[in-house]
């Protein structure tokens, strides 16, 4: 999402839904994988340091609290004529922004061993 010169967010015509999608199921996608190479290292002592940890789960938390853009700009789009394949997609993404909301904000307690 880019950003007006006054700091608000530039809302998109549907023409960029497939980007969009694009860029939401890469950062869920790339969020998982991350995760799961933290718990691959945590059984691993001395792998990755605290500070790494920590710097990781700090960027990813912050990914995290600005995808409200993301479910804005799908909610501006699910108030519109949508196609039934536009609203499928959307539907989708919506689904699948709040799946990874949920999941990152549980599951990235990892417990000290």
């Amino acid at each position: 999402m880019t950003r007006s010169p006054k700091g608000q967010p530039r809302w998109h015509p549907i023409s960029a839904l497939p980007l969009i999608g694009r860029v939401i199921d890469e950062g869920v996608e790339g969020a998982e994988r991350q995760y799961s190479l933290l718990l691959a290292a945590k059984h691993r002592p001395r792998v990755l340091d605290d500070h790494t940890v920590q710097r990781t789960l700090q960027v990813y938390g912050e990914t995290i609290d600005d995808l409200w853009v993301f479910d804005e700009q799908l909610a501006r789009w699910s108030k519109t004529g949508l196609t039934p394949r536009q609203r499928a997609e959307v539907d989708r993404l919506i689904l699948h922004s709040g799946a990874c909301v949920r999941w990152w904000r549980t599951s990235c307690r990892l417990p000290r061993s």
